[in-house]
């Protein structure tokens, strides 16, 4: 049995950040994922200009043209009847598309690089805590040790199912998304080609086409609970109405998002969730790249500060990451609410400073308290 002082489940973002920062400052630790890498990961792939920042800072030797895929400085917001409500812009942040196949796969190198053992195509078939370490199974048998744990599976988490943490599954959250080519696009028959939201398309969620280099994405997200219409019967009117495709023609693919479902104290026992598997996802938004990034080397650099490796790591996500989250989920309540929504997209489409404040948001230069300020009480 070979042993590790840090396995991580998962080389994703998280994982690989994590993996890549323990690394670099001479740690002995393995990610094990079940994929053989680069590998597909559904995701619409959008990540902003602070995701951008974060990249550049935890991966010092990063040129950022390795894996964008194209870039936007506006983006445009529209109903459920196709009608382009406004477009917004920023004077100098731009919102960016990645390929995940070659993003994830650009990350988890650069953890590889760093001196990070790795081991794919191998699942994970149990985990248990033997005395002081860790004894993970893989589905052919081996077995590996280690005194700490990360847990960056994703949102359906092997290392959070078996040592119990919290799960809310009342609020669980589907998204859908179909890859098409330009020519079946209907949308941009008269419009201009940019990233565009729907709103009312869908309860407590919205539609979204995201135009890459060779093909556009098209998906919707959603709490199940707070949509009578199956997701899928949902998924098919919106293609209806903005593609010129037949939907059994297309390759439809649905996954887990963990909006409204993260961790309040994502460690004990020496067992760190990160990223999807805390539910390091953004509440209304969905933007969970950015969190999984920074749970990610905020993790690894719980573990390498030689304090309290449990404590420091619910210290800094409390601070980083969780204060931000608990926000959008109070807000999504009012957010959500088809009056208040309303109202917000008739200021948006009366007055581009409103469509702008919506962009300060999404990029992280405003937080919802400050967005609600400007746009509901018309404070500035």
């Amino acid at each position: 049995m070979r042993k590790y002082d840090i396995i991580i489940i998962g080389g994703g973002p998280a994982g690989s950040t994590s993996g890549k920062v323990l690394a670099d400052s001479g740690e002995n630790c393995l990610i094990i994922d079940k994929d053989n890498f680069p590998r597909d990961k559904l995701c619409g792939g959008m990540i902003t200009e602070k995701t951008i920042e974060l990249i550049k800072k935890v991966y010092s030797d990063v040129d950022d043209k390795d894996f964008i895929d194209s870039s936007y400085g506006t983006f445009g917001i529209s109903n459920a009847n196709n009608e382009r409500i406004c477009e917004c812009s920023h004077v100098s942040k731009r919102i960016y598309f990645v390929n995940r196949i070659t993003f994830d796969d650009y990350l988890f190198n650069k953890a590889k690089e760093s001196g990070c053992k790795v081991l794919t195509g191998k699942r994970v078939l149990g985990i248990k805590k033997q005395g002081n370490e860790f004894i993970i199974t893989l589905e052919t048998g081996e077995k590996f040790a280690s005194r700490i744990l990360v847990g960056a599976d994703g949102a359906n988490s092997v290392v959070r199912k078996n040592f119990y943490f919290p799960e809310n599954k009342n609020d669980y959250t589907i998204a859908i998304e179909a890859e098409i080519e330009y020519a079946d696009t209907s949308f941009f028959d008269d419009k201009k080609i940019l990233p565009e939201i729907f709103v009312g398309v869908l309860n407590s969620g919205y539609g979204w086409i995201f135009p890459k280099k060779e093909k556009v994405i098209v998906g919707i997200g959603g709490l199940m609970s707070k949509n009578s219409n199956n997701i899928r019967e949902i998924f098919v009117d919106f293609l209806n109405k903005i593609t010129n495709k037949e939907f059994s023609e297309l390759e439809i693919k649905g996954f887990p998002v963990p909006f409204h479902n993260f961790v309040k104290t994502p460690a004990k026992d020496n067992v760190l969730l990160v990223g999807d598997a805390a539910g390091f996802v953004e509440a209304i938004t969905g933007e969970g790249i950015y969190f999984a990034i920074k749970s990610g080397q905020l993790a690894a650099e719980a573990i390498i500060s030689n304090g309290d490796i449990v404590k420091n790591y619910n210290k800094s996500t409390q601070k980083d990451v969780i204060k931000f989250l608990k926000q959008s989920h109070f807000v999504k309540k009012f957010f959500f609410h088809k009056v208040l929504l309303s109202y917000e997209l008739r200021k948006m489409r009366k007055n581009d400073k409103y469509a702008k404040y919506y962009f300060e948001l999404l990029l992280g230069d405003i937080d919802y308290w400050g967005y609600f300020k400007k746009v509901i009480f018309n404070r500035k």
